[in-house]
């Protein structure tokens, strides 16, 4: 499993290897983070998943949802955050998604090589020292759970377990040398309300829920992205 997120991290970080398994912000880093731009790559795709006991009883459904702007309100939230602390500046980067290649590696999916150019490109371009990433990632430990966000239903033992889904990574990458200074890979799975059953169909599920679930995701998704700030010491430890 060790590898597997390995070749992950590699496909993030490009021929740059050196503070790839870094998990915090050395305190010689931090001197150079001046101006962050920050970009989210969750996508648009609910994932509504059931596991059962065999694979003859798995169940996936995903719905685009374009209309939450899921991307759009990580990446505000992310920047009043950073600017918050007052030691750097933040701003989003002005890319969109689509103009970021995109390529499977070991069963995993990430930015290509020229998708993380342009990524690194562009920051240059804003003036920005660092690029903060908030990209949808595999999980390492159970191929099972998609990248992304939605509700992931475990049924086990003549019961239904459901969680959020938020599987992603948060990866600050230095733009001179596209180095990786830090990453964190947050839990992707928090228990849900039982309540929420994953439906044959998205359109069974009434609009107020529709609703609830897209909100519950969204600060899931923020809450996740708060530790993992904390955690690379880009914010304080209080913001958890």
């Amino acid at each position: 499993m060790k590898i597997r997120l390995g070749l992950l991290l590699l496909m993030l970080s490009g021929t740059s290897v050196a503070g790839l398994f870094s998990g915090s912000l050395s305190d010689r880093d931090a001197g150079s983070v001046h101006k962050i731009a920050v970009l989210s790559l969750l996508g648009n795709t609910l994932y509504l998943d059931t596991i059962g006991l065999t694979v003859f009883g798995n169940n996936s459904l995903h719905v685009e949802v374009p209309q939450w702007k899921m991307d759009a309100a990580v990446m505000e939230h992310v920047v009043q955050l950073l600017q918050g602390e007052r030691r750097f500046s933040a701003e989003e980067l002005t890319l969109a998604s689509d103009q970021v290649g995109w390529k499977e590696f070991g069963g995993f999916v990430g930015p290509s090589a020229a998708g993380r150019r342009s990524i690194v490109d562009q920051a240059h371009k804003q003036g920005a020292d660092t690029v903060l990433l908030v990209v949808r990632e595999t999980n390492p430990h159970d191929g099972a759970i998609p990248p992304g966000f939605g509700l992931h239903n475990r049924h086990l033992m003549g019961k239904d377990h459901v969680d959020l889904l938020a599987s992603f990574a948060v990866v600050l990458i230095r733009v001179d040398g596209d180095k990786v200074l830090a990453q964190q890979h947050p839990d992707p799975l928090t228990p849900g309300p039982a309540s929420w059953p994953i439906k044959a169909s998205w359109d069974q599920l009434p609009s107020d829920e529709q609703a609830t679930l897209e909100n519950s995701l969204k600060q899931t998704v923020f809450s996740r992205v708060d530790g993992a700030l904390a955690s690379m010491k880009l914010t304080s430890a209080s913001l958890r």
